[in-house]
């Protein structure tokens, strides 16, 4: 399950993705979608039906990036409190109780937030993971 949640916040390093950073302003971000705009736009691909439907797949993954978590000011703060905790994933296993009742309690309000918000399901399948392999780690501990 570690393995697992590691990859998927790999997965869903947004700012990775778009070359970006948890510095950024809106102004830069919305630079940034722009030009990914114009890399990946169908219409540079006419005439190349394989590379225009993979273009336009990607263009509205990264629009839904965009969209739902990184142009959202709320969802953003909370995207980025994420971010924060994933530095700790590789640590999660070897902590003491009263600091996984800590991060349980994070992770629970991250996830709370995250459903009331409608944020992409891949972060709420992150945090979910986090959550069990925090109950897990939280068992063996006791």
């Amino acid at each position: 399950m570690h393995e697992t949640l590691i990859k998927m916040s790999e997965a869903n390093d947004y700012y990775r993705i778009i070359s970006g950073s948890h510095d950024d302003d809106i102004e830069h971000l919305e630079e940034l979608r722009r030009s990914i705009t114009k890399k990946l736009h169908p219409d540079r691909f006419a005439g190349q039906p394989d590379i225009q439907r993979k273009a336009n797949s990607k263009l509205g993954y990264l629009n839904t990036i965009f969209t739902d978590v990184l142009l959202k000011e709320e969802i953003r703060k909370i995207y980025n409190i994420l971010c924060q905790y994933r530095k700790a994933y590789s640590q999660i296993t070897s902590q003491d109780i009263d600091s996984l009742k800590v991060a349980m309690e994070k992770f629970q309000k991250i996830y709370r937030f995250f459903k009331k918000n409608e944020v992409p399901p891949q972060l709420i399948q992150e945090v979910e993971t986090a959550l069990k392999l925090l109950n897990a780690c939280m068992k063996r501990v006791k």
